[in-house]
């Protein structure tokens, strides 16, 4: 048999040459085969032998990974140059078929050189992860020769006379020109790299992202096949499936990527622009036709740069007015404040926090000694002096007037005064918290650590605010707050202020989170980690908001001696108290009494004994009363002994934490994997029981009319575009009958052929039926989802309203909000959207599956292969998604509650000039959560390209068995438009039943959770006792009569009681006092009272009425009390004190008047109708607690319980109190009292008389009151 490769024919014209060689075409095809076996021959050897198996897998990080000049370009013309190789071989193909003989010249060259293409762009790619450009050389002399070949072909097409009339001219053209411009890219990356016959090769490192091994997100460094396809995130979803996706798995974003990179071009950007003039000015009637489709189109585009600008003025708000920039600076951005008020106008939210200067004048240079923030003439004993000062908050009359202060470096400054004269103001309005109108507040701070030179105005300062400010973190992060961890002075902190015994008793010490703002620790635990906070600070100068406020005598004491006058003063360190305890005056070496705003004088002790005797005779008198408070070893135990048993959330953690360790113990040690593994499976499985309860709260006849409608739409539509092709078939095939006949004319063709009124008819009865069921289906969603959205959210709200306290205390406060908010949020908006999306999703594949296997049934031997791909590609994509969306709103949560935490805190992160760190926290979490999102983008890119491909292959053999049917006059050509018109919408389809799967797994987890609270065992609101007159009288309890008999209480069943055997009688009318250490049961004796904790022994008799038989919304509307954390809401004063509207305006005023808020009411725009903020955050501590006692009075109950409420109320107000249980620390307050109750670990140590008690001189309670005289 003669060569095949010129043709098998012996006289073929291939073989012929007389013409000459390169006039022989069969010559120059296998001349063309040269360059491409030369191509092979040599990379493959360098592939496969030399470093294929290793640098052809190189690892994502590899650290010499790059692009060459012109990469996307040549991929892309390789790609373009593959599609015309393809052509190429099918033109030679189709060619060759009109020949007698096989001629493999047509067509071989361009297998090969399509082989030599990919192997290519392989050893392209190679080279470039390995960074070694000289083998480069060997692309170089590839695309030399095959251009030169491909050019020496066309050239003799064009000499022989084959013109562009014929495909193999235009494809060699094509070919010519793609091998010229992949040339060109070549010769560019050795002029731009200079690695061959240079002596200076330019030397170009990698991107720095991927010398970091912590970015993972690969999508701008990856080739352009990989981006295309993203097939690097094979790896990334598969491992999903294996291990639960983390921070840790996906890494840290690329530099270009993050948020302050961005941050920084977009501030550049907008700099830029605000110098550039407008190129023309155009007058309204020119722009008025455009103004229609310039909002609709740009409307998304101009909420989401509001939304920018507002979280950039976030970050530019700590820089109005910011103390680092030169004076000067400040001065001129408040020129220009018309032109600029992007830097001038501050975020409403921290308006309060951060007031705007009004007089930005005040703040420029007017001298060398000024520009450095000390004033000309001030005395450099003097740390802080303010001249002739007004403050406000608001637009309002100041609230400081008139102050004229100073406080001398390196001394204990002392602020006294009633309550709500402006203490903590003076403080802020000194840290320039407050606006001030006029006047001058002057540092001479001494150098300090964080400050450059004398660029500030003053150092940092530690600050303690009035009302406890934590991080949601470890307590230890707390008390160092950034600064460096030093143990010998972090346990000297914890010592003076007594934290050791409560870190003792929390699950992981000084470990412990302590929670959303505290929320598991005790008012005095908050206040003293802010003390400790402010006393392990390295500053120059401390401020200390009324830290005794929330402290019984002994730990107040402790701190006074160990905290401020031991650590501070050895330290020689500037600070400034204020306090209420009055006792501690002789220790100060200033003094400065304020009163109404204003300040009424300053000195030493001694300097106002003589200038203000009558001032002198009151704190005398008071401090008579309250003198040196210590701890005597008669009242208490050693320190590790001490108990905080009011730490009831610690005590939960604590308790579950040993019974969870001892009985799982061994069960995790020997069962790990078996976990792990069934986790996993649980994981890859969908939440059926989430869903069905789901379903099953929307009642069975709504989900029967959901299912009903959406099975009889789909099916309807298939019936619309079946009849469709029924009818295009028919109509074909009777214009084919009528055309073979001879008896019709073809001028009146159709009108004998056929007659389209019966198909007309069905087709519009048709239509209209699928209107009515696409109405009816979409009524349906609506009902079955507002309906399970509201049986969820009733059931919520009535289990949260029922729960017993327990709930509260062992739940975070943020968790319930989220289930009322974010989870809710969900369940209405976006389960029954996408739950409509999934199901018309998957009755539409299926529908199109079915219609193709119809038309061709022969289709269903590829289905099989084709459902277990697509089978495997959404398995593994609905754990990454789910991972991936879990985890965007995981990394959502830090940043909100960080910024929620940086604007409550925002004065004490000012005072310590840390607001870079804590932008630049803000700026991580914001890439925590950008790099999660942009990784769930990435993963539905990459599900969409597969379901692409899947669909692409059911479009070619739906096409190939479908035509092939039709050509063997198997199948009518209608039913061949149907399936394929199916076919080219599954891929769509597919794409979108995956992702609504994976979207409704991640929206389950919401009706899950609520679910979870729906278990909660309400509490017995009904009680044995109904409501009528003859059972409970309406002014019961009259009297007042309390009879205890063997209490015992425990917050759960699972935990040990905090009261025991407690047995009391209260005469009516009596004055019950209760004393005792932190944690010895006090409040939980008040909580006994409103049924707020389990009572499993013995019972309260009131007036004769047991009151564990009373429904509990009688029992706690006939009771008062008053807690240690006031409580205000948002609304008016008078809705505070009287919410439900019962009360007259006299009795208001006169609760007012009893608790003396009656003046500072008056004072108020509206009076009884001033508005109260979020909190009661426009009045003081001390005030809302008045305000609180106030309420209590306007209710007129005849047993009001007070826990531990007076800890910051003046002394005089104390005494005006006519209160039945109180409970307090200060043993001075129930010297009057009837009876005194003594309780250490919940149990009554004593209980007299307070004359009795007294008298024996064993008595605890003597031991107090010895201590407190």
């Amino acid at each position: 048999m003669s060569l095949a490769f010129c043709g098998t024919d012996n006289n073929s014209a291939a073989y012929n040459v007389d013409g000459g060689v390169l006039n022989n075409g069969c010559f120059l095809d296998a001349l063309n085969v040269v360059p491409h076996v030369f191509l092979l021959f040599i990379t493959f050897p360098i592939l496969f032998i030399g470093w294929g198996s290793q640098s052809s897998k190189v690892h994502i990080h590899h650290s010499t990974w790059l692009h060459f000049p012109g990469h996307n370009l040549r991929w892309i013309l390789t790609f373009v140059l593959l599609f015309v190789l393809v052509c190429e071989i099918a033109e030679g193909i189709v060619s060759d078929g009109f020949s007698q003989s096989l001629h493999l010249h047509l067509y071989m060259p361009a297998a090969l050189a399509f082989m030599a293409g990919v192997t290519s762009i392989v050893y392209y790619h190679n080279i470039e992860t390995s960074n070694f450009p000289k083998l480069l050389s060997a692309l170089l002399i590839y695309w030399v020769l095959a251009f030169t070949m491909k050019t020496i072909k066309f050239a003799k097409y064009t000499e022989h006379g084959i013109g562009p009339r014929q495909l193999r001219y235009c494809i060699t053209g094509l070919l010519v020109l793609l091998y010229g411009l992949l040339l060109a890219v070549e010769i560019n990356v050795i002029l731009g790299r200079r690695y061959m016959c240079f002596d200076d090769p330019t030397e170009v490192k990698p991107p720095e992202d991927l010398q970091d091994l912590g970015v993972r997100f690969l999508q701008p460094f990856v080739n352009l096949l990989s981006k295309s396809t993203y097939w690097w995130m094979n790896k990334f979803i598969t491992s999903a499936h294996k291990r639960p996706i983390d921070l840790k798995v996906i890494g840290k974003l690329p530099i270009a990527m993050r948020a302050l990179t961005n941050y920084i071009k977009l501030r550049k950007e907008f700099e830029d622009q605000k110098q550039i003039h407008p190129f023309w000015i155009m007058t309204l009637s020119s722009i008025r036709p455009v103004i229609r489709p310039v909002v609709c189109f740009f409307t998304p585009g101009l909420l989401l740069g509001f939304s920018v600008q507002k979280l950039s003025e976030f970050f530019s708000c700590d820089e109005i007015g910011d103390e680092q920039e030169p004076r000067a600076t400040l001065t001129s951005g408040y020129s220009n404040h018309n032109q600029n008020k992007y830097h001038a106008v501050p975020l409403k939210v921290v308006n309060r926090k951060r007031p705007a200067r009004d007089d930005w004048n005040n703040f420029s240079p007017r001298g060398d000694q000024e520009a450095d923030g000390v004033s000309q003439g001030v005395d450099q004993d003097t740390c802080i002096k303010i001249t002739a000062g007004y403050f406000t908050w608001t637009d309002g009359p100041a609230t400081l007037c008139n102050v004229d202060i100073k406080v001398p470096f390196g001394k204990l400054t002392m602020i006294v005064g009633q309550v709500g004269c402006g203490k903590s103001s003076l403080l802020l309005a000194a840290l320039g918290e407050m606006q001030r109108v006029s006047g001058t507040v002057t540092w001479n701070s001494l150098p300090s650590p964080e400050c450059h030179g004398d660029e500030r105005k003053r150092g940092p300062v530690a600050y303690a605010s009035q009302k406890p400010w934590l991080l949601n973190a470890t307590i230890v992060e707390n008390v160092t707050f950034e600064m460096p961890m030093i143990k010998s002075r972090y346990n000297a902190v914890i010592e003076a202020c007594s934290l050791q015994p409560d870190i003792d008793i929390l699950p992981q010490g000084d470990q412990t989170e302590v929670g959303e703002r505290g929320i598991i620790l005790s008012g005095g635990q908050k206040q003293r980690i802010s003390v400790a906070r402010a006393l392990y600070q390295q500053t120059n100068v401390v401020f200390l908001d009324d830290p005794f406020s929330a402290l019984d005598i002994h730990l107040s004491d402790h701190l006074m001696q160990d905290g401020i006058l031991k650590m501070l003063r050895e330290e020689k360190r500037t600070v400034v108290l204020v306090t209420h305890k009055l006792q501690y005056l002789p220790h100060a070496d200033w003094i400065i009494a304020m009163k109404d705003g204003t300040i009424q004088t300053e000195g030493t002790l001694k300097d106002i004994q003589k200038s203000e005797p009558e001032l002198f005779e009151q704190w005398k008198t008071l401090m008579h009363r309250q003198d040196q408070e210590f701890q005597t070893e008669t009242v208490t135990e050693t320190m590790t002994d001490l108990e905080r048993k009011n730490l009831r959330r610690a005590m939960y953690s604590r308790e579950a934490a040993k019974t969870e360790e001892d009985e799982e113990e061994e069960s995790m040690e020997s069962e790990d994997d078996d976990n792990l593994s069934q986790v996993m499976r649980q994981r890859a499985t969908i939440p059926w029981r989430s869903c069905g309860a789901y379903l099953s709260s929307a009642g069975p006849l709504l989900l029967s009319l959901l299912l009903l409608s959406q099975l009889l739409k789909h099916s309807l539509m298939v019936a619309i575009d079946y009849w469709l092709a029924r009818w295009t078939s028919y109509v074909i095939s009777a214009k084919a009958d009528a055309v073979s006949s001879p008896n019709c004319a073809s001028a009146c063709l159709q009108d004998c052929s056929f007659s389209h009124a019966w198909y007309l008819s069905v087709f519009s009865v048709l239509c209209c039926l699928g209107i009515v069921l696409c109405l009816a289906t979409s009524v349906a969603v609506e009902w079955t989802g507002l309906a399970a959205a509201k049986e969820l959210h009733h059931g919520l709200l009535n289990k949260i309203i029922l729960a017993p306290m327990r709930l509260f205390e062992t739940t975070p406060l943020g968790s319930i909000l989220n289930r009322f908010s974010t989870d809710t949020n969900t369940i209405d908006q976006h389960i029954p959207t996408t739950l409509e999306c999934l199901s018309r999703s998957t009755l539409l594949c299926v529908s199109a599956m079915a219609v193709i296997s119809y038309v061709t049934p022969v289709f269903l031997i590829a289905l099989l292969p084709l459902a277990v791909t697509c089978y495997f590609i959404q398995k593994y994509f609905r754990v990454a998604s789910r991972d991936l969306q879990q985890l965007e709103d995981s990394t959502q949560l830090p940043l909100l509650s960080h910024f929620s935490e940086t604007v409550e805190g925002l004065p004490t992160i000012r005072a310590l000039r840390y607001e870079p760190r804590f932008r630049h926290r803000l700026l991580q979490f914001t890439d925590a959560n950008n790099i999660a999102s942009l990784f769930l983008t990435a993963a539905n890119r990459w599900l969409e390209v597969r379901m692409e491909y899947i669909g692409a292959c059911v479009v070619l053999v739906a096409a190939v068995a479908s035509i092939s049917s039709s050509l063997y006059n198997q199948l009518s050509p209608g039913l061949v438009g149907l399936g394929l018109t199916y076919a080219l919408m599954v891929s769509n389809y597919m794409n979108w039943m995956v992702r609504n799967l994976a979207d409704m797994e991640v929206q389950l987890g919401a009706v899950k959770r609520i679910n979870g609270l729906l278990r909660t065992e309400a509490e017995n609101y009904e009680g044995l006792l109904s409501e009528s007159v003859s059972q409970v009288p309406d002014g019961w309890p009259r009297h007042g009569e309390i009879k205890i008999q063997n209490l015992s209480v425990r917050y759960d069943a699972s935990l040990k009681p905090v009261l025991k055997n407690v047995n009391v009688h209260v005469s009516p009318g009596q004055k019950v006092g209760i004393c005792g250490r932190t944690g010895s049961g006090k409040s939980s004796f008040s909580l006994a009272f409103f049924r707020m904790v389990d009572m499993f022994e013995g019972r309260i008799v009131i007036d004769n009425i047991d009151i564990s038989k009373l429904p509990l919304q009688t029992l706690r509307s006939r009771l008062s009390i008053i807690l240690q954390d006031p409580i205000l809401f948002s609304g008016t004063i008078r809705f505070n004190l009287d919410p439900e509207m019962k009360a007259t305006d006299e009795m208001l005023w006169e609760a007012l008047e009893i608790a003396q808020l009656k003046s500072v009411v008056k004072t108020l725009p509206g009076g009884l109708d001033a508005i109260v903020t979020e909190g009661g955050e426009n009045f003081s501590q001390g005030q809302r607690q008045l305000f609180c006692l106030a309420r209590a009075f306007v209710r007129k109950s005849s047993i009001l319980i007070m826990d531990e409420a007076t800890a910051s109320i003046d002394m005089a107000t104390v005494s005006m109190q006519k209160v039945v249980p109180v409970a307090l620390h200060r043993v001075h307050t129930i010297l009057n009292a009837d009876l005194v109750i003594v309780m250490k670990r919940g149990t009554i140590l004593e209980y007299d008389t307070p004359q009795a008690l007294l008298d024996s001189e064993d008595s605890v309670f003597a031991s107090f009151v010895r201590a407190d005289k």
